[in-house]
């Protein structure tokens, strides 16, 4: 199979006069992007950290344990579109940069009617599941009936939330991260009022599923009215659906499915086995720390976005020392990002968990300790993955998440009998471990013609001392500083940061970053100046 499709195939007869008029509106830069993103994320992450605590305390640990594995469970319908969203928002940068308006309607079209079809079948396994799972995971007969309507309740969500997510990827796609982003602030704001409203009502468990189905709905015609504003030409003409384009768009996605299965296999799936194999008690502790990783895989998530438009631009024009150069950069960003949260994450975990949650989680702290310090070595190479989906080498990629994935399960299901929580989570940390350490950079070594030694100095070696010398210091100066208020923690997480943006600038970057760097500051102050005087 080819995995490097570059043409679609266009409907038959000749495009009319109109269609060859239309023009295809570009996207904002990529600075701008990354700047909504992080708008994004802030609002995400600070919604979270105060919304946690107020469900888990509001439903009791049994509901939001249940809250919590519907969640992961019939999230799992989002599987069945994965590849596809990827697929799509490649197709839709590709044919933007070379302006070819009738094939970006026709890819639009075809795509949202596949995405179409995974919604009505997501449809038709939701009654399943609410014969399936109340008694696969021995749910008391009083609660089951609280179970099945909220089974009913998720499943319409995700089910709505499929050609939601499509228009979103037509967004990215367009480079409108700005778009994107203004639509996820906008719903996850109101989404948090009214959880907050519905707890205080009286409403309970089905009354913050009901919202969630409420802003599912909403999201449709905000997303649509988005995708006209940021390209009044695109359409939804049935006739522009074309089973040869759909043919080539899912034999691209093939392998995409195979990562994002194995994602969600190595992400997703501990709750079920703690509910099946434990309590479903016990989900609600591990539910914490994986929104804390959820979190942190977020915001490296923010910077790496971007990357595989630009990424599959510059292989489509066959600048192949530019994007080597391109990914070396972006690599070596994303480990500096990595390294300071994980670092925080491993440092300040106790202090954190007494903060947010209370005395009661702070046992939870080995389990963020060891999934830290795995999801630090993988998201460092977080970069490698949109250079293999921009050059349409995602194949092993493929193989070798879904099956680090199912090692995932078997492990955590083994371990959780002999060693419980902390067994789930090594189950978790084990595989990401080998494959981020062993064979992923083996494999971009091989794909971009280097040395092994060429990859780490070029991308980990600066970022790697700054963090090296970072936990030294942070050792010696914070040891033993356990905090119980906001504002200590806060205060040592600022000087932390501080000292760490000191031995980025001073270690992590060469002299044409640090001057580059110089600039961008000098630049958003006078700026900033600007905004004041006027």
């Amino acid at each position: 199979m080819d995995n490097r499709p570059n043409t679609v195939v266009h409907i038959p007869g000749k495009p009319s006069k109109n269609d060859r008029a239309r023009s295809i509106p570009k996207g904002v830069s990529t600075t701008r992007n990354i700047a909504w993103n992080i708008a994004s994320k802030l609002v995400w992450t600070i919604v979270t950290i105060i919304l946690t605590p107020i469900l888990i305390h509001g439903l009791g640990d049994f509901e939001y344990g249940i809250w919590a594995l519907t969640l992961s469970l019939l999230g799992s319908y989002s599987l069945m579109d994965s590849g596809l969203r990827l697929t799509f928002q490649r197709f839709v940068a590709r044919l933007t940069g070379k302006d070819e308006r009738q094939g970006l309607n026709q890819i639009f079209a075809t795509v949202m009617a596949l995405m179409m079809g995974i919604s009505l079948l997501a449809l038709c396994l939701t009654p399943i599941m609410v014969f399936i799972l109340p008694r696969f995971f021995h749910i008391a007969a009083a609660s089951r009936p609280l179970f099945g309507w909220l089974v009913v309740l998720v499943g319409l969500s995700v089910a709505i939330d499929c050609p939601v997510r499509g228009l979103n990827n037509y967004l990215t796609g367009l480079q409108r991260f700005d778009l994107s982003n203004l639509a996820i602030i906008t719903t996850t704001t109101i989404r948090a009022v009214l959880f907050v409203v519905a707890l205080r009502l009286g409403y309970g468990l089905l009354g913050i599923a009901g919202v969630a189905l409420g802003m599912e709905v909403l999201s449709v015609p905000l997303y649509w009215g988005l995708v006209r504003r940021a390209d009044p030409d695109a359409v939804l003409w049935p006739r522009l659906f074309n089973w040869s384009c759909a043919r080539e768009v899912l034999g691209y996605s093939f392998f995409a499915y195979l990562s994002y299965g194995g994602d969600y296999l190595r992400y997703s799936v501990d709750s079920a086995v703690i509910g099946k194999v434990l309590t479903i008690a016990l989900v609600t502790p591990f539910s914490i720390v994986g929104r804390l990783m959820d979190n942190f895989r977020g915001i490296v998530g923010l910077f790496t976005s971007p990357l595989m438009p630009r990424m599959s631009a510059l292989d489509g024009q066959s600048r192949t020392k530019e994007l080597s150069d391109f990914f070396f950069r972006s690599t070596k960003l994303t480990a500096i990002i990595s390294l300071y949260i994980g670092s925080l994450a491993i440092l300040d975990g106790k202090s954190l968990l007494r903060v947010w949650i209370g005395e009661r989680y702070v046992w939870s702290y080995s389990l963020l300790w060891v999934l830290a310090l795995a999801y630090t070595v993988v998201l460092v190479q977080f970069p490698s993955a949109s250079l293999m989906y921009a050059k349409g080498r995602h194949r092993l990629l493929g193989w070798w998440t879904l099956g680090e994935g199912l090692v995932n399960l078997v492990l955590s299901i083994f371990w959780a009998y002999k060693y419980g929580l902390i067994g789930v989570a090594l189950g978790t940390a084990v595989p990401m471990l080998a494959i981020g350490i062993f064979i992923q950079p083996a494999y971009i070594t091989y794909l971009l013609k280097v040395s092994p030694l060429h990859y780490f100095r070029k991308a980990f070696l600066r970022p790697f001392l700054c963090g090296g010398i970072f936990a030294a210091i942070s050792l010696f100066a914070f040891s033993g500083q356990t905090q119980t208020k906001l504002l200590p923690f806060a205060l040592i997480v600022i000087a932390q940061s501080v000292l760490f943006g000191i031995l980025v600038y001073v270690i992590g970057l060469d002299r044409d970053e640090q001057r580059e760097a110089r600039q961008r500051c000098f630049s958003a102050a006078h700026t900033m100046r600007l905004l004041r005087t006027s």
